[in-house]
């Protein structure tokens, strides 16, 4: 039996069958298996690419969107843009 802080490993209900002691560390309680998997381990390379591509798609879509409008409304946007620089800089006759 092994012993971790004053009682037996058959004293403690529930232990799980995975629950291992090293036996060079005596006197201290190990972790059991089944909490190493709530480790927080570093992302892997698949995830981060996951997100790239993620982002790559929401940008695509978004030029999509505009390009959509643009062909739509192009004609408008051209007037209103026109209409806004002549008023915004009217042409001057000779400049002297």
């Amino acid at each position: 039996m092994i012993e971790i802080n004053g009682r037996t490993e058959a004293e403690r209900p529930g232990t799980p069958a995975s629950f291992t002691q090293s036996p060079a560390r005596t006197g201290t309680v190990p972790f059991p298996a089944h909490k190493e998997s709530s480790v927080r381990r570093p992302p892997s390379p698949r995830a981060s690419s996951q997100g790239v591509i993620e982002l790559l798609l929401i940008i695509i879509l978004v030029v999509i969107v505009f390009l959509s409008i643009l062909l739509i409304m192009g004609n408008d946007i051209q007037t209103l843009v026109s209409d806004l620089l002549s008023n915004w800089f009217p042409e001057t006759d000779g400049g002297s």
